[in-house]
């Protein structure tokens, strides 16, 4: 066992309770909680009638069938029920400890104040020369609906349409054409970029099973030219709510934010966070380089 599996095993014994497997598999009904916080009953796994058959340590997250099934971790316990080998018990352990996840996310975002789709669009040139000096094709920018903006707050700059999970448009992003222009980005007064992936609802139930993790739009639209699906955090850090909707990604995470110190940082605070959650690969890219500073086959090299 390498030194990453049996992390990630020790990992899964810590975090996934005994108890919710027992829920989960629809054997937690009929057991009885002592004082002493463990759970008895007959055993769920052989269906014997013994009440006092099969014991939980709630504490130690141990259990034990003293007639038939033996014991052991909360691994062992899911080997028993569903009859498989140890790595396969693990791959589903995996699976209910998302669940379990994405449930305990959901709870704790249920009334969090969302950004509210818009009633309006913007019209919007996709033809502007700096577009084509990003090397952004008119297909590429006719796909995102991006463009020069010629009205309103953003006039003068390059505006990008956000949308939600579920497709709203939420809010526009406005990316200033001159460097000389302070802010680089203007978003919305109360647009709440924390609860945001940007592209995530185009890829999210796309066929390919690898997206690609990055921080800015321009990189999104420089990968979706070399044939990737990607999605931006729209800056270097991650929050809850982008944490929670990359785990309910059934695809495997190609990290590749920037290659400064706060690429560097983010990345790996985002696998202390995320790493024994979701499937992922880190990319580290050469130093102050960033997805967008490469042409589409480089891209292709880097990524495989």
């Amino acid at each position: 066992m390498n030194k990453d599996f049996k992390k990630e095993v020790e990992e899964i014994k810590r975090k996934l309770s005994i108890e919710k497997v027992l829920e989960k598999y629809g054997m937690l009904e009929g057991l009885k909680r002592t004082l002493s916080n463990n759970l008895y009953g007959p055993c769920p796994i052989h269906k014997g009638d013994n009440p006092h058959a099969f014991n939980v340590s709630l504490d130690k997250n141990l259990w034990n069938c003293f007639t038939r099934c033996g014991g052991g971790t909360v691994i062992d316990l899911i080997m028993k029920i569903e009859n498989v080998s140890f790595k396969e018990a693990i791959k589903k352990a995996k699976r209910i400890l998302k669940e379990c996840n994405i449930e305990e996310y959901e709870r704790k975002f249920k009334n969090i104040e969302r950004n509210k789709p818009l009633e309006f669009r913007l019209i919007l040139d996709h033809t502007h020369p700096y577009l084509i000096e990003r090397r952004i094709k008119w297909e590429t920018a006719h796909y995102f609906d991006i463009g020069y903006c010629n009205t309103g707050l953003l006039k003068g700059r390059i505006a990008i349409p956000i949308h939600d999970e579920n497709g709203c448009l939420v809010a526009y992003a406005g990316r200033a054409i001159n460097e000389k222009i302070k802010p680089k980005y203007k978003f919305p007064a109360r647009f709440r970029k924390s609860l945001i992936l940007y592209n995530y609802w185009r890829v999210k139930n796309n066929d390919n099973n690898k997206i690609v993790l990055v921080e800015g739009f321009f990189d999104v639209f420089r990968l979706y030219q070399a044939g990737y699906d990607a999605i931006a955090l729209m800056g270097s850090s991650i929050s809850d709510y982008q944490a929670y909707l990359l785990e309910k990604l059934d695809k495997k995470i190609i990290i590749m934010l920037d290659g400064d110190d706060a690429g560097r940082k983010g990345t790996e605070k985002l696998i202390e966070k995320l790493g024994h959650k979701i499937d992922y690969e880190i990319i580290y890219l050469p130093e102050n380089k960033q997805p967008d500073d490469f042409g589409e086959n480089e891209l292709r090299e880097i990524i495989g």
